[in-house]
């Protein structure tokens, strides 16, 4: 009688644990993704959720003016790299337009939401746009893997520590991110290489600067040539 139970808890277990596994595999959430662009810098992609009956985009935004109001289209559309597009089914947190949000107080935050069908195959980088006359929402080059938006993120830290004038950290972050990059043939680590070299011959070290250059050099990516003709205009300062 013991090892009937003890048997059945061991099966009712293993459903519990399946069905788990089902739903996170059914389920997938990108949080922070990174946006190469947007065309209203007050909104915020805050993650996407890729569900077994749909996919969607959770949103924030902040009112920057007194009276400020925002509104969504009626046909708002998610294209992947491929150019497979989708169009929203549903909105939540935010009217259609012409009706209208409106946010009489600065900095209020408001969330919204935008629905779509069921993706089962997509591939990043992501479009999201409206379809209208004027102010339209737009974000450009949306990413969905998440060690890549890391490294975007590790690499946006570093180039605010340079803005700062934080050399020496941005320098760590920057040798941390190039070295351990799974992405070693991507944009963001020719940036990394041109800003590495960049540092070092402001810390009067140009012979470390040396392997990065000769990255862009050998470097078959489109961009590696691009960010050798900003080093070549930028000329070592004299010590």
């Amino acid at each position: 009688m013991v090892s009937l139970r003890l048997r059945g808890i061991i099966i009712a277990l293993a459903l519990l644990f399946a069905c788990q596994e089902l739903s996170l595999w059914a389920q997938r959430i990108v949080r922070k993704p990174f946006v190469h662009a947007k065309s209203h810098p007050t909104v915020t992609l805050d993650s996407i959720s890729f569900g077994r009956s749909r996919t969607v985009l959770y949103l924030h935004l902040i009112n920057k003016i007194p009276d400020g109001w925002f509104c969504l289209s009626s046909d708002i559309r998610l294209r992947d790299s491929r150019g497979i597009e989708w169009q929203s089914i549903q909105t939540k947190g935010l009217p259609t337009c012409p009706k209208t949000r409106r946010f009489r107080a600065v900095g209020v935050s408001h969330a919204f939401e935008i629905h779509f069908p069921e993706i089962s195959s997509i591939h990043g980088p992501l479009t999201l746009y409206e379809r209208c006359d004027q102010h339209c929402l737009h974000l450009e080059g949306i990413v969905i893997d998440a060690a890549l938006n890391r490294e975007l993120y590790q690499l946006e830290e570093a180039l605010t520590y340079i803005r700062r004038g934080s050399d020496t950290t941005a320098l760590e972050l920057l040798l941390r991110l190039f070295r351990q990059s799974q992405y070693p043939q991507s944009d963001h680590i020719l940036q990394c290489a041109y800003h590495l070299t960049q540092l070092y011959r402001k810390l009067h070290q140009p012979e470390k600067a040396h392997p990065y250059i000769q990255y862009l050099k050998s470097s078959d990516h489109p961009r590696a040539r691009f960010y050798l003709q900003k080093l070549q205009k930028i000329q070592p300062q004299p010590h």
